[in-house]
């Protein structure tokens, strides 16, 4: 036995000589030791470089958006919700040049995200382009998700949860609204009616460079069993019941508000589409939805603010004040 596994060292030693010497043009190249570790080296290396070919060529792949992915400077963001990090869920987070976005969370079940969430600060509030309307998938997404074939003609309007017009400091920042993953079925008397006007307030708010450092939004409509539709459009996307906001500010002095905003997936008559009305602390919208906001905010600011009541004398200043 001693005699054979010598034979056979010597044999795969000889072949690795053999190769190396001829990759090398003939040239010496050391020890075997010294060559055993190098071929060692270059396998784990060229192992790396294929396991990152193959995850970006496997569109299925769940890695293709998994959060180990992203550095902490994206998952630790204060605008995140916690993050499922169940089968079937996808965290995308996308990028203009270094910069962040927005960032979702995609449930491949549902065909819909679980929630979006952006900022607004100085620089990305700035409004200098205009609506590209480039519909198309997500490129993060896996291509056998794809919404894009559903919405025509089903009676349902694309509705932005990113809206385009969060995203018009450059062409490439609004161009990544309109894609599907950021989309929802929504009633056209609900997009563009009560859901827009609550749109324009957060904005307004956003914009506001005397009133904010940054503002935090997630934004989502409800798809969690008992708040979605009883049928799903196209027999493959949920509707949801209810669609919600919750935000979180940071005043130019350092210190922190957060309000949410719950609204019924219907058309709001005139004279009851009070957006005070719609207000709730973001404590309560936790409760009936499920999601915690606001987490990577440090634990004792985050209870103290999230419990704060949408028209208490605090809120009226901050808020509604302006």
């Amino acid at each position: 036995m001693k005699i054979k596994n010598i034979i056979i060292l010597g044999c795969v030693a000889l072949g690795i000589w053999g190769y190396r010497n001829y990759k090398n043009g003939g040239d010496p190249i050391g020890t075997v030791e010294e060559l055993v570790q190098g071929e060692v080296s270059g396998f784990k290396s060229g192992f790396k470089e294929g396991l990152s070919a193959v995850s970006n060529a496997q569109n299925d792949d769940d890695a293709l958006s998994s959060p180990v992915n992203y550095p902490a400077s994206v998952t630790d963001r204060l605008e995140l919700p916690k993050l499922s990090r169940e089968k079937g869920q996808y965290f995308v987070t996308h990028m203009v040049g270094e910069s962040v976005n927005y960032s979702l969370e995609y449930d491949a079940d549902k065909h819909h995200c679980r929630w979006v969430a952006f900022t607004f600060d100085e620089d990305n509030s700035r409004d200098v382009v205009g609506r590209m309307d480039t519909w198309m998938w997500d490129p993060k997404l896996p291509q056998s998700l794809s919404t894009e074939a559903d919405f025509k003609g089903s009676g349902y309007s694309r509705g932005h949860m990113v809206a385009s017009e969060d995203r018009v400091s450059s062409k490439e920042a609004n161009k990544q609204t309109f894609y599907y993953s950021n989309v929802s079925p929504q009633l056209q008397s609900h997009n563009a009616g009560i859901w827009k006007r609550l749109e324009e307030k957060v904005r307004a708010w956003g914009r506001n460079n005397n009133m904010r450092k940054v503002l935090y939004v997630a934004k989502g409509g409800t798809i969690a069993e008992g708040q979605i539709e009883p049928k799903r459009l196209r027999g493959k996307i949920v509707i949801p019941k209810y669609y919600w906001m919750a935000l979180l500010a940071e005043d130019m002095e350092g210190k922190y508000h957060a309000i949410a905003f719950l609204t019924e997936h219907r058309k709001y008559e005139k004279g009851e589409g009070s957006l005070q009305r719609l207000a709730l602390s973001v404590d309560e919208l936790e409760t009936f939805t499920g999601l915690d906001f606001f987490h990577n905010l440090d634990d004792r600011i985050e209870q103290q603010v999230e419990a704060v009541a949408p028209l208490s004398p605090e809120s009226r200043r901050y808020w509604w004040a302006r």
